[in-house]
C-alpha cells in the first residue's frame, strides 16, 4: 500500500506539475494488491501513457515490448536539477537499468530489516536481536510475559509477490538459502537444501506461535492496522512499514519503535547473506501510445521523481518518505535530522552493506516463480504441508520452469 499511498500524495500535488507543463493528467489508482493482480496480466492498453510499476516485473516488461526506454528523454531533460541522477541512491537507480538503458527512474524504494518496540525491550531487559534465536526468544519473552496480549513477531503470510514472497527472502538468505546456484549464471534451483528449508520451518513456526491466529492470511494491508494497535513486539518487515509506524499519529507508541540489522541464523552473517531485499516501484512509459504522449509521460516521471518535488512532499508529508526515499538528499532533510541511529543508519547499511537487488531475481520469469514459492509457503505457514513437502514442491515446480526456458545448466538460453 506505502507505493500506492505515495503515488497519491504525488497525484494530490499534481496541480503544480500542470501548471508548469501546461498538461493535463487523469489516473486510475489502486490498491497495491490490486496493482500487482492486474499486471499479472499483460499491460499493453493505449488507455494508459504511463503505468507504475516495480523493478521485479520491468525485466518482463522490456522483453515483451511493453515500456519504453528512458535514455533518449533523459538525454533531453528540461531541468537537470530536478532530475539530479546523482541524488538518486545508485544501489536502486542501477535496477532499472537493463541491457543498457533505463526503463524507469525510482520513485518508491526500500529494503528489509527488522524493528522493535524499545519500551518493551527495556520492561524485559532485553538486548537487541542478533540472531534468529534472540528474536525466537524475545518474542516468546515478550509474549508470555504480556499474558498474549501482545504478539511477540508479525510479518506477511499471504501468498503474494508483495507478501509473505517479499517477506520470507530477506529470511532465507539469513538462513544461508537462496532461490538459485548462482544467479545469473547458473539458475540450478535449491530451494530443497538444508538452508531453505530450516528457514521456511523458522518463518511458519514463528508465525504460528507468536504471531495472529489468521497469518497466512496477513497482507501489508491487514497487517498494518495491527501494528498501528500497539499490539505487537517486534516485525520483520519491509522499512517502509517502519516509516509507516515511527511518528506516525494514527500509532500507538509511535515514538517507540527501533530499526536494526536484520538478524541472521547461528554461523551466518549477514555480510555473506546479503539479506536486504530491495525493492524497487515507478512509472514506466507505455510502448504502445503515441510519441507526443511519450514524451508528456516524461514530463510527468521527471518531475514525479525529481529532487524538488521529494524535497517538498517529504517536508509536508514524512512519514511516507521515512526509510523508503531513493533519494540522498531526503535523508539529509532536518526533518529526519535527529533520526540517524532510529532507522536511517540501519536503512542504508541494509541497502548497501546487506542488500542484493537480485534477492528476488530479476528475470521474466519472477512472477511465476513467486506465485509458486507463496503458495507452498502460506500452505506451511497455515499448518497444511510441512517445510519439508514445500520446499520439495517449490523445487520441483520452479526447476520445471527453468528447463523449459532454456536456462543454464539446462540450456544456453543467458539473462544477461
Amino acid at each position: 500500500m506505502a507505493n500506492v499511498l505515495r503515488t497519491a500524495e504525488t497525484l494530490r500535488a499534481k496541480k503544480s506539475f500542470e501548471n508548469k507543463h501546461g498538461l493535463t493528467t487523469s489516473y486510475d489508482l489502486w490498491s497495491e494488491t490490486e496493482n500487482w493482480r492486474r499486471q499479472k496480466f499483460r499491460a499493453h492498453t493505449k488507455n494508459y501513457d504511463c503505468f507504475m510499476t516495480t523493478a521485479d516485473l520491468m525485466n518482463l516488461f522490456v522483453d515483451t515490448e511493453q515500456i519504453e526506454p528512458l535514455d533518449e528523454y533523459i538525454a533531453h531533460i528540461s531541468d537537470p536539477q530536478q532530475l539530479a541522477q546523482e541524488d538518486f541512491i545508485d544501489e536502486f537507480k542501477n535496477m532499472l537499468s537493463y541491457h543498457g538503458s533505463y526503463y524507469m527512474l525510482p520513485i518508491y524504494c526500500e529494503s528489509t530489516f527488522f524493528m522493535y518496540r524499545k519500551d518493551l525491550y527495556e520492561k524485559y531487559r532485553l538486548q537487541e536481536p542478533k540472531t534468529t534465536e534472540d528474536v525466537w526468544h524475545n518474542a516468546k519473552t515478550i509474549q508470555e510475559g504480556e499474558h498474549g496480549e501482545i504478539y511477540g513477531a508479525i510479518t506477511r503470510g499471504k501468498s503474494t509477490l508483495a507478501d509473505n514472497v517479499y517477506t520470507w527472502t530477506p529470511v532465507l538468505r539469513a538462513f544461508g538459502g537462496n532461490y538459485f546456484k548462482n544467479f545469473p549464471h547458473d539458475l540450478s534451483v535449491v530451494l530443497d537444501s538444508p538452508e531453505a528449508i530450516e528457514s521456511v520451518r523458522y518463518y511458519a513456526d514463528l508465525l504460528q506461535k507468536f504471531g495472529p491466529k489468521n497469518s497466512s492470511e496477513l497482507t501489508w494491508e491487514e497487517m498494518m492496522p495491527i501494528l498501528w494497535e500497539g499490539k505487537v513486539a517486534q516485525a520483520w518487515e519491509s522499512t517502509t512499514v517502519f516509516g509507516g509506524l515511527y511518528k506516525n499519529p494514527h500509532c500507538k507508541y509511535a515514538d517507540q519503535w527501533k530499526a536494526c540489522d536484520t538478524p541472521v541464523a547461528s554461523g551466518q552473517t549477514a555480510e555473506k547473506t546479503k539479506p536486504g531485499n530491495l525493492f524497487v516501484c515507478s512509472y514506466a512509459i507505455n510502448a504502445d501510445t503515441s510519441d507526443k504522449k511519450k514524451k508528456a509521460a516524461f514530463k510527468w516521471i521527471e518531475w514525479a521523481t525529481g529532487k524538488k518535488t521529494f524535497r517538498k512532499m517529504a517536508n509536508e508529508a514524512p512519514h511516507l518518505f521515512r526509510a523508503s526515499s531513493p533519494r540522498k538528499s531526503t535523508l539529509q532533510l532536518s526533518t529526519y535530522s535527529k533520526e540517524n541511529d532510529v532507522w536511517i543508519a540501519p536503512f542504508i547499511r541494509s541497502i548497501q552493506k546487506y542488500g542484493d537487488a537480485n534477492a528476488t531475481p530479476k528475470m521474466k520469469e519472477w512472477s511465476a516463480i513467486g506465485q509458486i514459492a507463496g503458495f507452498y509457503l502460506e500452505q506451511t505457514i497455515a499448518g497444511r504441508v510441512s517445510a519439508e513437502n514445500a520446499c520439495r514442491r517449490m523445487q520441483e515446480e520452479i526447476t520445471h520452469i527453468i528447463k523449459n526456458s532454456g536456462y543454464p545448466p539446462y540450456g544456453n538460453t543467458r539473462l544477461i
